[in-house]
């Protein structure tokens, strides 16, 4: 799948859009008027170019390579000769050249998004970025601060701005949101270093200290404000917003809500004509990779949605690895052995150099040589949820692991047929044929639940099989064993049964998923996957 596209002049529901093209991005069944599009990751193709035809047509091209790309470029009018001038050309010209499925962000009251990771936004040269908001906001960008090795924004003393149209301007709720990286050295420790916003609402960094500022109007046009700070790491990546909703200020730093108080009741936020500031002129160097304004206060949940790339269940979640997600993994960077768990709670490590590929967004392929992923110990729980999006790239010989909490939960794969192990306080080690096969090339989304009776094995948001665990019980209390991906055995370092696999996302949950909640789960990102 990828994101349904349509020739569309203004934005559709649950669609990001510049220009004349609309791309679906949400968990929604989109109507005729939809065209299915392709996903690039699965094409020879190293780019795929869309062209809006007026009324329901959306043409879209293949190149297999620059030279196509420019002969395409050519046929269409441009005389530009080289890879990076056919892109810019055809992304100025109402083409929107894509080498990724669009995420699946909240679009409701969107107003700007900016995004270096897709050429959709940025084609990788030039100095005009294009907003997939749907408001035409297009920035402009000077010419040297996009990193083509990291594939991000680097800005180093300079700054970009813009003058918000009429659409962003809400003197009442309103939500600021970056995707940002501070790198060693890189921020001024004097006052105020702009990261994003406008003066009266807006992120800025003192050190490594992350300041997150409101202006009001008392209402006798005197500006009352307020800026609470929180440390934030070198190095690394953060999601943060600031969120003026129904008269509370609310702050969340990487997935978790850091600051909510009621402020300004009855107030109107100060001067929304304000110029926005990306970067300021003090940087020696932070990365940007993504901004976004909406005219609302996201909720808690939008929140997330867009903090996991998609709607995703959270409650009870206390492990999600992500690799097509710059907060889980620094992808853009050159190799990374280890990772974050976007909990919070955890970090993980890449053993024996397993390859990074750009396939679907992000994935880490792990072969049966020696390349495995482990996690820190999960606390023992009552009741599990595990769940994966992987390809099997090859047969193993033998029995290749899946996933692995050694004498507590395991899936493996046998020439393509599925088995998963559990063992329950009261029990021993029971293994259980689910009757369920995975080809050589398959891409598909596993979940298995155990919540004190059943055992539940589901394939692509389908429950496949239900087994009744006798007498019951609760997990066994395996404190000692690491999870692992593409390996068995306790010890952290130690591989065991590897396999020919590519892992996407992994999240293990304290708790039995319903039916419901492993559906919405695939489906907040089956366009990405399959």
């Amino acid at each position: 799948m990828s994101n349904p596209l349509k020739y569309s002049t203004s934005t559709p529901t649950g669609a990001l859009r510049h220009d004349t093209l609309g791309a679906g991005v949400a968990s929604i069944q989109y109507d005729s008027t939809f065209n299915s599009g392709a996903t690039p990751s699965i094409l020879t193709s190293y780019y795929l170019i869309y062209e809006p035809v007026n009324g329901t047509a959306v043409r879209i091209y293949a190149p297999a390579n620059a030279a196509e790309l420019i002969k395409l470029a050519q046929s269409k009018g441009s005389s530009e000769t080289t890879e990076a001038g056919a892109l810019t050309w055809l992304s100025d010209n109402g083409y929107y050249p894509a080498n990724k499925v669009l995420d699946n962000i909240v679009t409701d009251d969107l107003v700007l998004f900016i995004d270096s990771s897709t050429l959709t936004s940025y084609p990788g040269s030039g100095t005009d970025i294009l907003d997939l908001s749907g408001t035409g906001a297009d920035w402009t960008i000077p010419s040297d601060v996009f990193n083509s090795t990291t594939g991000v924004f680097n800005y180093a003393s300079d700054q970009s701005s813009k003058s918000p149209p009429s659409a962003w301007q809400s003197t009442t709720d309103l939500t600021v949101e970056v995707l940002y990286k501070p790198n060693t050295g890189g921020i001024y420790t004097g006052c105020c270093d702009t990261i994003f916003g406008r003066y009266d609402f807006r992120f800025f960094q003192i050190g490594a200290s992350l300041y997150a500022m409101i202006g009001f109007d008392d209402g006798n046009g005197t500006r009352v404000y307020q800026h609470p700070a929180y440390t934030v790491s070198y190095d690394r990546w953060h999601h943060v917003l600031a969120i003026r909703r129904d008269n509370r200020y609310i702050i969340w730093i990487d997935g978790v809500e850091k600051y909510n108080t009621t402020y300004g009741t009855g107030l109107s936020l100060w001067d929304p004509s304000e110029t926005y500031y990306l970067s300021s002129t003090r940087h020696t160097s932070v990365d940007f990779a993504a901004c976004r304004v909406y005219t609302k206060g996201l909720s808690d949940s939008e929140i997330l949605q867009n903090y996991y790339q998609g709607p995703i269940v959270t409650n009870g979640l206390i492990r999600a690895l992500d690799f097509s997600n710059l907060l889980s993994y620094q992808y853009n960077v050159p190799y990374n052995a280890t990772g974050y768990d976007l909990t919070g709670n955890d970090t993980f490590d890449l053993f024996n150099a397993p390859t990074f590929t750009t396939n679907f967004g992000g994935g880490m392929i792990c072969e049966e040589t020696d390349e495995f992923i482990a996690l820190d110990d999960v606390t023992a729980t009552d009741y599990v949820s595990v769940e994966c999006w992987y390809t099997k790239d090859s047969e193993g010989a033998g029995e290749d692991i899946v996933w692995n909490k050694e004498s507590c939960w395991e899936l493996n794969d046998n020439n393509g047929d599925l088995s998963w192990a559990l063992m329950a306080s009261n029990q021993s080690w029971f293994w259980y044929d689910t009757g369920v096969n995975i080809a050589i090339g398959e891409t598909a989304h596993f979940v298995l639940t155990y919540d004190g009776n059943y055992v539940r094995f589901y394939k692509n948001g389908v429950l496949e099989s239900t087994y009744t665990y006798p007498s019951g019980g609760v997990l066994a209390n395996q404190t000692s064993c690491y999870p692992k991906l593409n390996s068995r055995n306790c010890t952290r370092t130690t591989v065991q049964n590897p396999g020919n696999h590519t892992f996407y996302q992994f999240r293990i949950y304290d708790r039995a998923l319903t039916d419901a909640e492993v559906g919405q789960n695939y489906n907040a990102n089956v366009k990405k996957y399959t």
